[in-house]
């Protein structure tokens, strides 16, 4: 497996049904784990921060690396016996283990939407070691402008062509 197909790249709108079944694209299945019985699978969690309310989705490996992060902050919890552990319960009260069906979907539980927003309609965007599942409406309302430290700066027509780039990789989606 080359390194750029274990990457989740690009950006794609998908529609919702009521039971909470998504499409997700080609290029994301690509970088997802197979179990034991050959369906491709992960890990969904929320994220719940204020400006970032939205639906992460890893494969293996990447849900490790971030679990390495969390285990250094929670051995600093550990040493204070007076510490919140609340930011853990959060975290582990919305992460559950996930299979796509047959059809290549992905079933966000009912309380997942609840908590982020989705509705009907998803974009899935590629954060390179995971997916992010936002409510459309969330999407078209995220905070804008704030780069992560490290990440390239874009100008306005690198960052309109991006979007452009995006849009048209939503017709990518699992057939």
């Amino acid at each position: 497996m080359s390194s750029l197909s274990s990457r989740f790249l690009g950006a794609s709108e998908h529609p919702v049904d009521p039971k909470g079944r998504m499409s997700i694209a080609k290029r994301f299945q690509n970088a997802l784990d197979r179990d034991e019985e050959g369906r491709l699978g992960g890990v969904l969690c929320v994220e719940r921060r204020q400006d970032a309310r939205c639906l992460w989705v890893f494969n293996g490996a990447g849900f490790d690396r971030e679990m390495e992060k969390f285990d250094r902050g929670a051995l600093d919890l550990e040493e204070d016996p007076d510490a919140d552990h609340g930011e853990q319960r959060d975290f582990f009260e919305f992460t559950a283990p996930f299979t796509l069906d047959n059809s290549g979907r992905l079933v966000i539980p009912q309380n997942f939407r609840e908590v982020v927003g989705i509705d009907d309609r998803a974009m899935a965007v590629g954060m390179n070691s995971r997916i992010e599942i936002w409510g459309l409406k969330q999407w078209e309302n995220r905070p804008r402008g704030q780069r992560s430290p490290g990440a390239p700066k874009t100008t306005s027509s690198s960052a309109a062509q991006q979007s452009g780039d995006a849009s048209s990789a939503s017709e990518d989606s699992a057939s």
